[in-house]
């Protein structure tokens, strides 16, 4: 698809923008909603979320994708008509979703376990919220 008219809207261009072939949320979405399928040659790839939102707000007929924390000043997509929210995230409703983990090779130590249990903290969790994430989920 692309042209809007085939959405009942405006006879005009879709104008796609997405991320580099190392980024992790291209392969998730590759993987996740194209099943495997090659993005479109029409995709212009941008350096990362951040640019992609600023080419969406500077062109109305423009579509690209990113992390919910990107999302300010941007219209965000409804999946299967369910709205992008904390809570539908949470309770897995919205389709598109992936957790970011924190590894470490063996037992934490030293800076390592004090930047991790800094996470875990109120200051820490208001940090990663005022960042635009969604809470830090300990397993």
């Amino acid at each position: 698809m692309d042209n809007w008219n085939k959405f009942a809207w405006q006879d005009t261009a879709i104008y796609l923008y997405g991320r580099s072939p190392n980024s992790g949320t291209r392969y998730y979405l590759r993987e996740h909603v194209l099943h495997g399928e090659s993005y479109s040659v029409d995709m212009q790839v941008l350096a990362g979320t951040s640019a992609i939102v600023r080419a969406v707000q500077d062109n109305p007929f423009a579509i690209g994708y990113g992390g919910l924390a990107y999302g300010k000043g941007v219209k965000l997509a409804r999946v299967e008509n369910i709205e992008i929210t904390a809570e539908n995230i949470r309770n897995d409703s919205y389709p598109i979703t992936r957790y970011l983990y924190l590894y470490t090779v063996n037992k934490p130590r030293g800076q390592v376990k004090k930047f991790i249990d800094w996470t875990m903290t109120d200051a820490g969790q208001k940090f990663v919220q005022e960042a635009g994430y969604l809470p830090v989920i300990k397993f």
